[in-house]
């Protein structure tokens, strides 16, 4: 399918809510997620494509559009009708940097969960290889398991914090050690330091009375908003044509927040060749659903590698609990744990299957459709 590329760019800070509660009065802090999930930038999309459109909002939940614009991005279930998508079909949504205006967009990755550094300080990289040799024994599914070791003489390590650009991240695909590059004058490459994509800044404010638009006694609230750094922004593939306006404005996020966005239709994704993907590696660039938890029902990975490949290793983060809000029943949707961005898979035997790294739960729509499952391959080496 062919995809155009959105570059969207805050016009202030953003706020994309976890799946945590949150109301004035109480002692809850809404924290905001970057990037924000699929799932909330298949919303954002959906969204502006019935405002270009010029729909009626009520209408469309009750799924009274014109057969066009259902085609195109879907409806709500109502009246029995099961919800769809339509054709819409996303990939992102990235975090992305633009070192100068007008200038190349590339994207930022989150450092995969094979990297680590050393507690005792520095800016070193260094990567976890999977043991040929495991030193205990295994029961299935984990039959031939082998751990990721740390490096000889390094037992205090940590996670390498941070992002990769793509210069890193095809090192790192490639089987090599991306390094945090730092020159005069200019912005840092290979592996980029959280504080350098975005900071969090909480804020303090009071809740209104509904329909006075006053301030409702007794009811301050504390909300943690994502600012983006300079250059900063997020970065989806959206159906071709979509899309209106090659520039524009954009509602995203919570809290009635906005961004600038242009439509690069001449953008594309390097992607790096593999010499051999039978030791083949899956790093999650979006969140992965799983109907077992960190891996698919069954134990079953021939969708995506194959029947002869075989999961020897991973390195995988604390799960991501992504919930949202049904439009048209006005509740809450089911909350799912996901696997989260950065979690890695190393795969023997392998034979990619070109599909995206994700299930879907019973009862729900396509979750690759949003999104979820976006990946990078990659090949490892034993120690």
């Amino acid at each position: 399918m062919n995809h155009d590329w959105l570059f969207i760019q805050p016009e202030d800070v953003w706020m994309f809510r976890d799946s945590k509660p949150f109301a004035a009065q109480q002692s809850f802090v809404a924290r905001s997620m970057f990037p924000p999930t699929p799932q909330t930038m298949q919303g954002i999309i959906r969204s502006h494509v019935l405002e270009q459109a010029q729909a009626d909002w009520a209408a469309y939940a009750r799924g009274e559009v014109d057969k066009a614009l259902k085609q195109k991005i879907g409806v709500p279930a109502h009246d029995n009708q099961p919800a769809s998508f339509g054709e819409l079909n996303l990939v992102g949504p990235f975090v992305a940097r633009q070192k100068e205006p007008n200038g190349k967009v590339e994207r930022l990755v989150p450092a995969p969960l094979d990297l680590v550094t050393s507690k005792e300080g520095g800016n070193m990289a260094l990567l976890m290889p999977p043991h040929s040799r495991p030193a205990f024994l295994t029961e299935p599914p984990f039959e031939g398991w082998m751990p990721l070791v740390a490096p000889d003489n390094m037992p205090s390590l940590k996670e390498a914090d941070g992002w990769l650009d793509e210069e890193g991240l095809a090192t790192y695909l490639g089987g090599g050690i991306p390094q945090r590059i730092e020159e005069k004058d200019k912005p840092s490459r290979g592996i980029l330091k959280n504080k350098e994509v975005f900071e969090h800044e909480p804020r303090v404010g009071l809740a209104l009375e509904k329909g006075k638009r006053v301030a409702r006694d007794r009811h301050l609230y504390h909300a943690h908003f994502v600012r983006p750094q300079a250059g900063i922004g997020l970065l989806v593939g959206v159906n071709s044509g979509f899309v209106k306006d090659a520039k524009g404005v954009i509602g995203i996020g919570g809290e009635s927040r906005f961004g600038s966005y242009q439509v690069m239709k001449d953008f594309s994704i390097p992607q790096t060749k593999l010499k051999d993907n039978s030791r083949l590696k899956v790093v999650l660039l979006t969140p992965t659903y799983f109907k077992n938890g960190w891996g698919p029902e069954n134990n079953d990975w021939s969708r995506w590698v194959g029947a002869a490949g075989k999961l020897v290793s991973m390195a995988i983060g604390k799960p991501k609990l992504i919930s949202g809000w049904d439009v048209a029943k006005r509740e809450p949707k089911p909350l799912y744990h996901f696997v989260p961005a950065g979690s890695v898979y190393l795969f023997e035997n392998a034979t990619w299957q070109e599909k995206a790294f994700t299930e879907t739960p019973d009862g729900e729509l396509d979750y690759s459709a949003m999104g979820f499952g976006g990946c990078a391959l990659g090949q490892w080496n034993k120690v």
